[in-house]
């Protein structure tokens, strides 16, 4: 896999550092030219699996261009590029900024009611979404990403959201909207 030094540019995005490297495809922090930063992956064609490609695209990128929703990444950009006479597509979406929210629990961070709520309805949100709007189903749902020990000692509202969100897969709230 080729690797994109500190400053390269594909389209109006300039490489500000890499992050990994994966069996296909390496990601990036770029920003765009007001210094904006954004995440890019960067496929290697030759390595893509056949069954991920799609018509010549790759499935992932077909996938996000689809996505409108707050608590999902989404698309900003993609493209093809040629490197040394070889084809990659990259993918530019908007970019997390701190640490993933397993990062933190792992790392023994608990959080206070009101945002433990707010990151339940979040996840709930965005898996309805990405299920009933675009028929998309998560398949990362992992222990990695969804963490129920000690749910005993969550607060009863955050206990009781995360019973009507698994009972029924939505919430609604006090005045009936869903």
């Amino acid at each position: 896999m080729i690797t994109l030094q500190e400053g390269y540019e594909i389209g109006k995005f300039k490489v500000q550092y890499f992050i990994k490297e994966g069996l296909y495809n390496g990601t990036y922090r770029v920003a765009d030219e007001a210094g904006k930063p954004f995440f890019m992956k960067f496929y290697d064609l030759t390595k893509v699996p056949e069954k991920l490609i799609v018509n010549g695209e790759v499935e992932e990128i077909l996938n996000i261009r689809q996505i409108s929703h707050e608590n999902i990444i989404s698309h900003v950009a993609d493209g093809e590029v040629a490197i040394d006479g070889q084809k990659y597509k990259y993918l530019v979406t908007n970019y997390f900024l701190g640490n993933l929210l397993s990062e933190e629990i792992s790392g023994g961070r608990t959080f206070p009611e009101d945002v433990a709520r707010n990151i339940i309805m979040g996840v709930a949100s965005g898996l309805v979404y990405l299920n009933s709007t675009l028929s998309l189903n998560h398949n990362d749902l992992t222990p990695r990403n969804i963490i129920l020990d000690e749910i005993e000692k969550a607060h009863p509202d955050v206990f009781n959201t995360l019973l009507q969100v698994l009972d029924d897969g939505r919430i609604t709230d006090s005045q009936g909207r869903t």
